[in-house]
């Protein structure tokens, strides 16, 4: 029975702390604590951190070689394709 209730008590102290602690450090204004201080560097003015940021150029970056690369086959297929009909017509 004891021990029902000290995991009772364990369960309400640590779900208050839980809801309650965020509360505690977060400003008035619901901003996080620290962000008073000032414009955060590194940003420049974009939407994400650095390195997420540098993770999307990057994707961003291999999508489009990609697209190249298909293109490229893409083309070079139709040559061949052209190539074929020439011979063809010329029979």
């Amino acid at each position: 029975m004891t021990k029902i209730i000290l995991n009772f008590v364990m369960f309400v102290l640590i779900t208050s702390l839980l809801i309650i602690a965020p509360e505690a450090f977060a400003k008035k204004d619901g901003s996080p604590g620290g962000w008073e201080k000032g414009e955060k560097k590194g940003w420049h003015g974009g939407e994400l951190p650095p390195g997420l940021s540098k993770k999307e150029e990057k994707q961003a970056k291999k999508e489009a070689a990609k697209t190249q690369k298909e293109a490229a086959r893409q083309a070079k297929k139709a040559d061949r394709e052209a190539k074929k009909l020439v011979q063809k017509s010329k029979r």
